[in-house]
């Protein structure tokens, strides 16, 4: 059985030196009962993986440095996928759960030549806005009065959140606003809106920046 094991192992390596060099190393029928040294091979093989590539049995790495174990080496770790940390830490999509509770990302450009510069959906649960950020690069060549409101549809300025704000025409200005379970206009339902309005006198109305938002989840 380990014979045929080993044997089995051994034209493995030795596929993949042909698949590189396009010649294999020993012609197996005519050396029946040899016993192989395949060394050589296995340096074939790790060459083809390269100095930083993948390395085992310890860890990753994507450097040049072998890892210790247990360890992912990198500058960047990317995912395809969902990533589980241990028991507590998981990120999906653009929400992150850690310790059960459950936070949600979103960032976006503003929109120009709108009074509705900027509409971020909420999640699919009932949430908090427990962070929001209005960024102007650039503002309006006028005076504008900025709006952040609540609304079940995008681009309408339907309920209200906290005051309205003045920005300086030409300016870069930055706002900043949170909501709490306590603030009955800081709750919103599954998929409703957080709204960024502006308005002011005529001019040339095309503010650049962005505007970002996080929503906390109140059903777990």
């Amino acid at each position: 059985m380990w014979l045929v094991i080993g044997i089995v192992g051994v034209l493995g390596v030795f596929a993949v030196v042909k698949a590189a060099t396009g010649s294999w190393p020993l012609n197996i029928e005519t050396c029946p009962g040899c016993i192989f040294n395949i060394s050589g091979a296995v340096e074939a093989v790790e060459g083809l993986m390269g100095s930083s590539g993948t390395r085992f049995p310890h860890g990753l790495s994507a450097d040049s440095t072998s890892p210790v174990e247990g360890e992912v080496r990198g500058t960047t770790l990317t995912s395809t996928g969902d990533v589980t940390v241990g028991d507590d830490l998981t990120v999906t999509g653009d929400a992150v759960s850690v310790e059960g509770f459950t936070s949600y990302y979103d960032s976006q450009l503003m929109t120009t030549a709108t009074t509705t510069i900027c509409a971020v959906q909420s999640p699919s649960v009932t949430s908090t806005l427990d962070f929001a950020s209005v960024l102007f690069t650039i503002s309006s060549t006028t005076d504008s009065v900025i709006t952040l409101a609540k609304s079940a549809n995008a681009f309408v300025t339907t309920t209200l959140i906290g005051n309205q704000i003045t920005v300086t025409a030409n300016t870069q200005d930055l706002i900043i606003a949170s909501t709490t379970v306590q603030d009955a206009d800081g709750i919103f339902k599954p998929s409703q809106w957080f709204v960024v309005g502006m308005q002011g006198n005529p001019g040339n109305f095309s503010p650049t920046g962005y505007c970002k938002a996080v929503f906390k989840a109140l059903n777990n």
